[in-house]
């Protein structure tokens, strides 16, 4: 008894002192990414990569809160696409359709961050942009 207490004691202790130390076992920092990308305005949408994983997250640290758009399409002028960089690395460089032009990439941690503008309104679909992401648009808390 005492033998089987004292080594679960020290495996519980290992991994108390493992944790803090490996970055794998990190949460991302979705708040100061979802800070960096502001309040969401008319015509302002944010893509989630792997939306069907980050969505809620990403629209809870939205400052003003977040949702799903209420139509299959949403006009947009600047989108910010934010997520895992490994997820779909093309979302990141690559504008979401013509017109739009990448103004901001900013890494956060393990999270990435890429934000274009369009000149005029680009109607973009709710779901499957780059094949991974989901829109989200303000919501009021």
């Amino acid at each position: 008894g005492p033998v089987l207490t004292g080594a679960l004691a020290a495996v519980m202790l290992a991994i108390v002192v493992a944790l803090p130390l490996e970055d794998g076992l990190q949460r991302s920092n979705w708040e100061e990414l979802m800070a960096r990308v502001g309040r969401p305005e008319r015509g302002r949408a944010v893509a989630v990569l792997r939306g069907f994983e980050n969505h809620r997250v990403a629209g809870y640290y939205l400052p003003g809160g977040g949702g799903s758009p209420d139509q299959p399409t949403v006009p947009v002028t600047e989108l910010v696409v934010v997520g895992d960089p490994d997820t779909a690395p093309e979302a990141l460089t690559n504008p979401p359709a013509p017109g739009f032009q990448l103004v901001e990439s900013h890494r956060v941690g393990d999270l990435a961050l890429a934000r274009y503008r369009s000149p005029a309104p680009v109607e973009l679909p709710r779901n499957g942009l780059y094949g991974v992401t989901d829109l989200i648009v303000a919501r009021g808390r």
